[in-house]
């Protein structure tokens, strides 16, 4: 089965959506602290509006062979920042792929695309936040590169959470 990768569109949204709730509640995936709740998805949807209508080349789809979105990457060319850096870093923000889809190089050609965008327009370094549980994120990132260069850490004060709202 062959994949292309293009940007995407907005009618691709709704597609989007599902995958990212995927993204969100994938326990191989995700550290689930984000719940896929009406004001998330809300939220997300009109983030990656945005982004898709400044710059459809930072959210990049993977369509199959039968016209199917299996993955996306969303990414940031020049983040906001009110403190200037030494590098003019890109963030990814997201990378995922359907579950069977995966371990087809359909991860590494979306991520492979992004940074041959980012490379051409002149950022200087690329960073991005993976889960620690996230194994097969972890060895992709590594194999194009990626170092680690900073532990972020966390400590729980609740036991149990706030309840989330419900998912749409």
């Amino acid at each position: 089965m062959g994949y292309s990768i293009r940007p995407a569109r907005l009618s691709d949204l709704p597609r989007l959506v599902e995958l990212w709730k995927g993204l969100v509640t994938d326990p191989s995936a995700s550290d689930l602290s984000i719940p896929p709740s009406e004001e998330n998805v809300a939220a997300w949807t009109a983030f990656v509006a945005g982004i898709i209508k400044r710059d459809p080349s930072q959210v990049l789809v993977a369509v199959n062979d039968e016209g199917e979105i299996v993955g996306y990457i969303l990414y940031i060319k020049k983040p906001a920042s009110v403190i200037k850096r030494r590098f003019g870093c890109a963030v990814i923000y997201d990378l995922y792929v359907v579950p069977e889809h995966r371990r087809r190089g359909v991860g590494s050609a979306l991520l492979e695309r992004a940074l041959s965008v980012l490379e051409e327009e002149g950022a200087e370094c690329v960073e991005l936040s993976v889960w620690v549980g996230n194994e097969a994120a972890r060895r992709l990132y590594e194999k194009i590169g990626f170092e680690e260069y900073v532990i972020r850490m966390r400590k729980v004060l609740r036991a149990e959470p706030s309840a989330p709202a419900k998912a749409s």
